[in-house]
């Protein structure tokens, strides 16, 4: 492999990169290694695949198979009980249908005093309690573009937000709190899955 500068120019044996432009001058002044028939791929910058998040989801409690509010808050007060080291409870597989009466911070308010985020299925909405939305520092904060802080009656976050919000406030939050380490160790659990 001849790389030139930050860019693999050309690939094989010295004789198939041979027709590369100062091919020999490059080769005389590169370091040789051998692999040992490891695997070389360039580095990928992909604005899409979302690794981080997707090692963080991979930790998350599920409730994908959970029924009703009762299954839900049940589920997570489980967990909560099990876990009581972890400094926020991330949960993944709500849907709405689950909650056919809407969500809202206070219905899991009781189930433990940690900060809870529960994300959609889709991934384009994420509920929570009033710890995370105080810790997500949303009481003052406008509606971010193509997103919805929604909010009760006296103008107070009610629990959920959706879509842009989700994007501009959530998924940063969730990848920038967790220590440097937890944050490897998602990415290396990614990578694995």
């Amino acid at each position: 492999m001849l790389v030139r500068v930050d860019k693999i120019v050309a690939v094989g044996t010295r004789d198939d990169i041979g027709n590369v432009q100062d091919t020999e001058a490059a080769i005389q002044y590169t370091e040789v290694r051998d692999l040992e028939q490891k695997i070389v791929l360039p580095s990928f910058i992909d604005g899409h695949m979302y690794l981080l998040l997707l090692g963080q989801s991979l930790r998350k409690v599920d409730l994908s198979h959970c029924k009703t509010l009762d299954d839900i808050q049940s589920v997570i007060r489980d967990y909560a009980v099990a876990n009581p080291d972890a400094p926020t409870i991330l949960c993944k597989g709500w849907r709405n249908w689950m909650t056919p009466d809407g969500v809202t911070a206070a219905m899991l308010d009781d189930i433990d005093p940690r900060p809870i985020f529960i994300d959609a299925g889709s991934l384009h909405s994420c509920w929570c309690n009033t710890p995370a939305l105080e810790q997500l520092k949303v009481a003052d904060m406008p509606d971010p573009a193509g997103g919805k802080i929604h909010r009760d009656a006296d103008g107070k976050p009610s629990g959920l937000l959706d879509e842009g919000a989700m994007m501009s406030i959530i998924w940063p939050f969730q990848a920038s709190s967790p220590p440097k380490e937890e944050r490897i160790e998602a990415i290396r659990a990614a990578v694995q899955e």
